[in-house]
Order: C-alpha cells, then sequence, then structure tokens
C-alpha cells in the first residue's frame, strides 16, 4: 500500500464504515485507506433503525448488511403498550463486518494503530505516516464533555424458533 491516498478514515465503526462504502461510491477513482485497531470493522455491536428514518438511497447502501427485519414493533411499559408499524431493522456487527470489508478490500488496514493524525496525515505506530486529501477521524466521542455522550437509547430484541406444536403456529 502506498503512503499517499486520497481519503484516510481512523476507525473502522459504524461512522468509519459507512463513510467509507459511501465516498467509494460516489468517487470509484478515488483512493481510499480505512485504519481499524482491531481485527474486525463494528466492533461487537447491534445497531437499529426505523426504515421510515431514512432516506431510500441509504436504505439501498445498508440492505446488504441488514441481519434482520421487523415489519411492525411493539413498545411495552409496565402499564402502556403501542405496536408501531412500519420496517424496523437490525444490523449486527458481523453483518456489516461482512460487507464493509468485501467492498473496500484491501482499503482496510486491521490492526493497525495510529499515534498522531492531522487534517493531511496519519502516522501509525511503527511510525510509517500515510499522506492523504482528507483525513477523518471516526474513533468516537470518548474525548468529548459527558452530555454529548449520554443520548443514546438501547433495544432489546429475541428472536424465537418455535416448532410447530406451539399454539403460536
Amino acid at each position: 500500500m502506498s503512503n499517499s491516498t486520497d481519503l484516510v478514515i481512523v476507525g473502522g465503526g459504524l461512522a468509519g464504515g459507512l463513510t467509507a462504502l459511501i465516498f467509494k461510491a460516489q468517487n470509484p477513482d478515488r483512493k481510499i485507506t480505512l485504519i481499524e485497531q482491531s481485527n474486525r470493522l463494528g466492533g461487537t455491536h447491534t445497531w437499529t433503525f426505523f426504515e421510515a428514518d431514512i432516506s431510500p438511497e441509504a436504505l439501498e447502501i445498508l440492505k446488504p448488511m441488514i441481519s434482520k427485519t421487523w415489519t411492525e414493533t411493539t413498545v411495552r411499559f409496565p402499564r402502556l403498550e403501542r405496536n408501531l408499524e412500519g420496517a424496523f431493522h437490525m444490523i449486527r456487527s458481523e453483518d456489516f463486518h461482512r460487507v464493509v470489508s468485501e467492498e473496500l478490500g484491501k482499503a482496510v488496514r486491521f490492526q493497525t494503530a495510529v499515534t498522531k493524525l492531522s487534517d493531511d496525515s496519519v502516522t501509525l505506530e511503527k511510525g510509517k505516516t500515510i499522506e492523504a486529501t482528507c483525513v477523518f477521524d471516526a474513533r468516537g466521542l470518548d474525548d468529548l464533555p459527558s452530555p454529548l455522550t449520554n443520548g443514546f437509547q438501547k433495544y432489546i430484541g429475541y428472536d424465537f424458533v418455535l416448532d410447530d406444536s406451539t399454539p403460536h403456529g
């Protein structure tokens, strides 16, 4: 791999991986490098989203990595229950890793630690520097003030496989 590229993305989580896919799709002649410190993209996460919350173009990018889809969702609280119609999708990290790795191929550098980055270069742990037109730091929000890191939701989803003898069919 050469020491020069158009775009270096540091961090292969959801933001970094999706940015890499979109950049490659929109700029097939440009060179991209995605640097991930671990041996897999996406970590060990599960992401969910309502289909109505994204554009049709975004859905086309995400379709190959969607692990499960529900056509309706029931939200339950101790004294309240609500059924939400519309597709609700889930992406498991293993499907994210597979799709992004296959699409980007050798542009992904696994188990690569970064010691320094600027807007036009990335220095790797072993001292090698990659020059770039643009560097995107997608390593997460760990250094931001805590009020900015508390805005998230958690979902618990269960998949049940029942045999034909159950009353649910």
